[in-house]
């Protein structure tokens, strides 16, 4: 019986001490993750999206500045609107797909395209919704398999795709799309569980801010340590890295087999994405994301103009916002997020973005 005691009583000290640090470590980790919960087998049924519905988190990630992001209740990312399910039958929808760029990484949602997209429409008295369908590190290949998995059951009237220079890179090695990866997990509540709380959040936290440094020791080209450590503004040094660390192999190799590889499967799964749009009488909206060199006139492989070809070949509206970007007479590089760091639009770029899209989509909701 003393025994018995004994154990409880230590069960008891050990809940107590552990209440203790989760209390503690809470006033440190507050609401910073270094993710969204994503969908998985169990949640997809209740989610439009790719991720679990009803979040609002700070989002960490290394060398960059924390970040909000807020997932409604359709598993969208917010765009400033609550949107209910009887929206989805009564008025029109704008569903954007994409990569890290439609989501809006290291941005908060008010910055975000699709967000101001949102509001663009709403201030011109459009009957219409954007749903944030992005999420980073994917392709075309995923695009096509989320929306034969879940997109198309929304019934747009609109698709909106962006590309960027890294989708070529990203075919390789791609076993199976993000979406069908995700739902083919059921849900583990003890990981969960164990993921999120204060303890395990306040370690990972620490993980970020020291995690930077060590990435930058890693780098072989001293020039660029210097440069990203220095947070250099200096335009000559950000192009250097963008071009020699950051650029993907349809910039540095385009000629390379591989890449030319890649440019077919790319040709062909848009050819597939193009046509069960056509069949289902949605249309689409095509955007190339501007790449930094080219706005600075320093690419020199004109990957655009290829994909340029087979957009006008196939008639889809687009935009090449490289073009845009190099029209305007402001701070070019403050339509970027942070470089030398990050070289995703920032919400100058985004707005700039809306402008251009706005009249294509006013005149497809017709």
């Amino acid at each position: 019986m003393r025994h018995v005691k004994s154990a409880l009583i230590i069960l008891l000290i050990t809940v107590i001490f552990f209440a203790g640090l989760n209390i503690i470590a809470l006033l440190w980790a507050r609401n910073y993750y270094m993710n969204l919960d994503t969908v998985n087998r169990n949640q997809a049924a209740v989610s439009y999206g790719y991720f679990r519905p009803n979040q609002s988190r700070t989002i960490l990630f290394p060398g960059m500045k924390p970040y909000h992001a807020t997932v409604n209740n359709l598993g969208f990312r917010d765009v400033g609107i609550q949107i209910s399910s009887s929206d989805l039958n009564t008025k029109q929808k704008i569903l954007t797909v994409g990569d890290s760029l439609t989501f809006g990484l290291f941005i908060d949602d008010a910055k975000t395209y699709p967000y101001l997209l949102q509001k663009a429409l709403i201030e011109t008295k459009q009957n219409a919704i954007v749903l944030n369908a992005g999420i980073g590190n994917t392709t075309i290949t995923d695009h096509l398999a989320y929306l034969q998995n879940k997109g198309l059951s929304l019934h747009p009237d609109v698709v909106i795709i962006n590309f960027c220079s890294n989708d070529i890179a990203e075919l390789s090695g791609r076993s199976k799309p993000l979406y069908g990866q995700l739902i083919s997990k059921t849900s583990n509540p003890l990981s969960q569980w164990w993921q999120n709380m204060p303890l395990n959040r306040s370690f990972r936290r620490w993980y970020v801010l020291n995690k930077y440094n060590h990435w930058l020791h890693k780098i072989k080209d001293e020039r660029i340590t210097i440069i990203l450590k220095n947070k250099s503004r200096n335009l000559d040094d950000i192009l250097y890295v963008c071009k020699n660390y950051f650029a993907p192999d349809i910039i540095k190799t385009p000629t390379d087999p591989k890449v030319l590889q890649n440019w077919n499967k790319y040709f062909s799964t848009l050819e597939q994405t193009i046509d069960i749009l056509q069949k289902n009488n949605i249309k689409l909206i095509f955007f190339i994301t501007p790449e930094f060199l080219s706005v600075f006139n320093q690419l020199e492989s004109g990957y655009q103009e290829k994909l340029k070809t087979f957009l006008q070949e196939h008639k889809i509206r687009y935009i090449d916002l490289s073009d845009e970007f190099k029209k305007y007479t402001g701070d070019k590089v403050s339509l970027f997020n942070d470089p030398p760091r990050d070289y995703h639009l920032s919400g100058s770029g985004n707005k700039l973005l809306v402008e251009k899209l706005l009249p294509i989509i006013e005149s497809s909701l017709k």
